[in-house]
């Protein structure tokens, strides 16, 4: 019903526009219009308003689409068992999903605009920025293994693979928590 309603006050919206625009344009010189002409200016005015219907439909439709779209990719990319990230060159986090703040131990909020080498291990810093600007550099994926280290009594053995988005300087990257399966626990 909102939808509807929606619809119906953004039709409504659009009329007003068009007849504020169509009010404050000049008539052009010779406009007058004889008895003949005007039941075939009325049909086909009658012809453009079903068009722009039909169109306005097929958006609504195509909108809805895009909506269902994005609803099944955000909770993909959320319920997924890999942590992902979206970094920046610095290495500050733009986006990650619930597995990754999970990897962290952190809100996903917390973490958005942080920086992501503030949980890594003292001694996997140097594998990371090595990690992170040969992406940068080479433009093509990488792996590494590093260690999380959020808090000092809990350290998570993560595997990295990272690619750079071609359209704007980010940076994709994933990370699988290894510590079970390299026979580390965590602690």
């Amino acid at each position: 019903m909102k939808k509807q309603n929606k619809n119906v006050s953004d039709s409504t919206i659009l009329r007003r526009k068009a007849e504020n625009l169509l009010n404050n344009k000049p008539l052009k010189a010779g406009t007058q219009m004889n008895e003949p002409e005007i039941p075939r200016l009325l049909h086909e005015l009658q012809v453009h308003q079903v068009e722009l219907e039909m169109q306005n439909e097929e958006l609504r439709n195509a909108k809805d689409k895009v909506e269902i779209t994005s609803r099944r990719y955000t909770e993909l990319y959320d319920l997924a068992p890999t942590g992902y990230f979206t970094l920046l060159d610095n290495g500050e986090i733009v986006e990650i999903n619930l597995s990754g703040a999970k990897l962290i131990g952190k809100n996903r909020s917390a973490l958005i605009n942080s920086n992501f080498k503030l949980f890594l291990s003292t001694t996997s810093l140097p594998v990371f920025n090595l990690f992170l600007q040969k992406i940068i550099d080479l433009k093509t994926k990488q792996t590494c293994e590093v260690v999380l280290s959020p808090f000092e009594n809990r350290s998570v053995y993560v595997y990295l693979s990272g690619i750079p988005d071609n359209k704007v300087d980010q940076y994709f990257i994933t990370a699988v928590d290894i510590s079970e399966k390299s026979g580390l626990r965590k602690h």
